[in-house]
């Protein structure tokens, strides 16, 4: 299988992140004093690396592709969920030290598969090594993509009011990077949502420190990867 497309998913999530700028739509709300805008990225970073789980949801637009995800994702380093490339889907598992990897046929019609390996792969859970996850997921974790945001140069944020996420009050922040980042008004400082308008991307964080990852999958779903390259 060519696998080389799919390292575009990971880099593509972290881009956004790094510049936090992948709207929300906005609401009066009653909310605490929010923090200064020259500290809440700070904050925001400090509450992100202490945090042991996350889910993920929405889209990132990138190099002419729209990357869908919804994933669940902890600081441990498994993950599970859905994922799309041009709205072709997919399902991703790594859990217990296996990543697995869960195709559609649409999904093969974009890796420009011949339509008969749907025969040996759709329905199933490809079982990668180490080296093939690295491969094809290398970038998808917790740490990896919230690490790229911790790292870079923090943004220049201007305060704009609150805003309403999943019924959560938010501080809401214009980026100079171009976006606009909601921030929890109660609790610990976490990202909500971040959204870019100029190209339509928009994500949005919920469950932190409570998701869960399910076990492998029953071992009659299973096709070891290395089993199609003979």
């Amino acid at each position: 299988m060519n696998i080389a497309r799919w390292t575009a998913i990971p880099d593509a999530l972290a881009i956004c992140l790094a510049a936090s700028g992948c709207g929300g739509s906005s609401s009066g709300n009653s909310a605490p004093s929010p923090p200064a805008a020259a500290a809440v990225a700070s904050q925001v970073r400090t509450a992100v690396h202490d945090a042991s789980s996350v889910h993920i949801d929405g889209t990132v637009n990138q190099a002419g592709r729209s990357i869908g995800m919804n994933l669940s994702l902890t600081r441990s380093g498994e993950f599970s969920g859905q994922m799309s490339i041009n709205k072709a889907g997919f399902t991703v598992l790594s859990t217990q030290g296996s990543t697995y990897i869960k195709v559609t046929d649409a999904f093969l019609k974009y890796l420009n598969l011949p339509s008969t390996a749907c025969n040996l792969v759709c329905g199933k859970y490809l079982k990668t090594t180490p080296t093939q996850a690295s491969s094809l997921v290398g970038q998808l974790s917790m740490s990896a993509l919230f690490g790229k945001l911790s790292s870079a140069s923090p943004p220049k944020l201007s305060y704009a009011g609150t805003a309403a996420v999943n019924g959560q009050t938010t501080w809401k922040y214009h980026s100079s990077a171009g976006g606009t980042v909601y921030v929890a008004a109660h609790g610990k400082p976490y990202p909500l949502r971040l959204a870019a308008p100029s190209n339509g991307g928009k994500l949005t964080f919920s469950k932190w420190n409570s998701v869960t990852i399910p076990g492998p999958p029953p071992a009659g779903q299973v096709v070891d990867l290395n089993q199609l390259h003979g």
